[in-house]
């Protein structure tokens, strides 16, 4: 998390890291998603561009997952992690679903603070644990 100005914004650093370049260029390219999403909701952005930069973090996060499963599958990532990887993923996208339908409203597309907290945190928790948990078990 930030020190500095808003408490929301993400930090890339080498504790995210999971060891797989294509792994942690998607969840570098997340956070910058992230980012952007918190600094236009920050500075009151254009209705527009805030659904814009969700949809661009929703499909971006499903492109991130799917290729994620599949690298992790093909490199022989255990099949039990790889369920539970599987299962977070998709409680994630339930989570935003239904966060979505409640939070944003279909005129302002605005998120609030706990929405944009939760997302964060998730990635954060996600990336840090089971991605590299997952990552571990095939970088042996």
């Amino acid at each position: 998390w930030a020190e500095e100005g808003t408490k929301l914004n993400l930090i890339w650093g080498p504790d995210f890291q999971t060891g797989i370049a294509e792994i942690d260029a998607d969840h570098r390219e997340l956070f910058k998603i992230y980012n952007n999403l918190v600094g236009l909701m920050e500075m009151g952005g254009g209705e527009e561009f805030i659904g814009e930069t969700l949809a661009e973090l929703i499909d971006y996060t499903r492109i991130h997952f799917s290729r994620e499963e599949e690298l992790l599958a093909t490199r022989g990532c255990p099949e039990d992690a790889m369920e539970k990887h599987r299962f977070e993923h998709q409680v994630l996208l339930d989570e935003i679903s239904l966060l979505l339908d409640t939070d944003v409203t279909k005129r302002s597309n605005r998120l609030s603070n706990e929405t944009l907290k939760f997302l964060g945190e998730w990635l954060i928790q996600h990336t840090q644990g089971t991605d590299k948990q997952c990552a571990a078990m095939v970088n042996l």
